[in-house]
């Protein structure tokens, strides 16, 4: 079982649970800060350092992994790089065991008999043994129902998302490798969530997962048109008559507090210079966005693709 979770937990399943459930409750204005483009010069107040901001998205997708070249060249000049989190040999692991209830808990007790037999229809289609099911917390089951099938494809097939083929490549040339956010801060906002809201979460994973593909090509569309506006104003539509408390709980979680955190510690790295730092385009635009938070701080901020 933690075998199965490892290969579909790298970083995959809380990805999208974030893209398909938390970025609904951005901005209510149809137009945003910084909502087009993905490759971002910043220049440090003082003058020195800076480097670039590049907002990526979590697939396996080669048209997606494969830079641009813009990107390319931005990141061919960089002395370092940062991500949201730095993909270690033990992380899957680690992930794994923190998405597991602890005896004698179980998913189809504490989701009740209804719910539960919902998510095994849809689990076992993906291949989960109803054992692993019932083990899952809730939140974390809803993650794994949220893995499409083109994802599921690609990590078989040993492929890596966008962010770990930067990871890969910035290491194989030897360039320092920094983290934003560690992998237990990211889980514990899950944890975090009342069990309340991690059924509701659940339940409306189970919903959308027969429409996870059509989402997620969507999404790509946006993503490779640089599109953040029409991005996240095709997402609220999608969202229209969804719970809005539990969509504004994901954006002030998911979104809003960990721009803070991330744009906090990446100052560090812009102001050494030869930065590259790459983070879910989510975080780009709006005005708790990142780049609305190092401009207020004064950094100067240059759209390049």
């Amino acid at each position: 079982m933690l075998n199965r979770l490892k290969h579909n937990f790298a970083g995959q399943g809380f990805a999208a649970l974030i893209l398909l459930l938390a970025i609904s409750g951005q901005l209510a204005a149809q137009q945003m800060p910084y909502g087009q483009g993905i490759l971002w010069k910043i220049q440090a107040p003082s003058g020195g350092g800076g480097g670039f901001l590049f907002g990526t998205l979590h697939s396996t997708d080669p048209i997606v992994t494969t830079l641009p070249a813009p990107v390319k060249q931005a990141f061919a000049r960089a002395r370092s790089l940062a991500v949201e989190v730095v993909m270690t040999k033990d992380m899957p692991v680690r992930m794994a065991r923190r998405m597991m209830l602890q005896p004698p808990q179980s998913l189809d007790r504490i989701a009740g008999a209804e719910l539960f037999a919902r998510l095994a229809s849809v689990g076992q289609r993906m291949g989960f043994p109803l054992q692993t099911l019932r083990r899952l917390k809730p939140w974390a089951a809803s993650a794994a129902i949220s893995i499409p099938p083109g994802e599921r494809t690609g990590q078989a097939a040993g492929l890596l998302p966008l962010d770990q083929v930067l990871q890969h490549a910035a290491t194989q040339r030897g360039i320092p490798v920094h983290g934003l956010e560690s992998v237990d801060e990211q889980l514990d906002l899950m944890d975090g969530l009342p069990p309340g809201d991690q059924i509701k979460l659940l339940r409306q994973a189970i919903d959308d997962s027969g429409r996870i593909s059509k989402f997620v090509a969507i999404m790509k569309k946006f993503y490779l048109a640089r599109d953040l506006n029409g991005l996240f104003a095709w997402m609220r539509r999608q969202a229209a008559g969804e719970d809005p408390r539990l969509a504004q709980i994901f954006q002030d979680r998911m979104i809003n507090a960990r721009n803070r955190i991330m744009a906090t510690r990446m100052v560090a790295r812009l102001n050494k210079g030869g930065a590259f730092v790459a983070v879910g385009a989510a975080h780009l635009p709006g005005r708790e966005g990142v780049l609305s938070l190092l401009a207020q701080q004064g950094y100067r901020l240059s759209r390049i693709y």
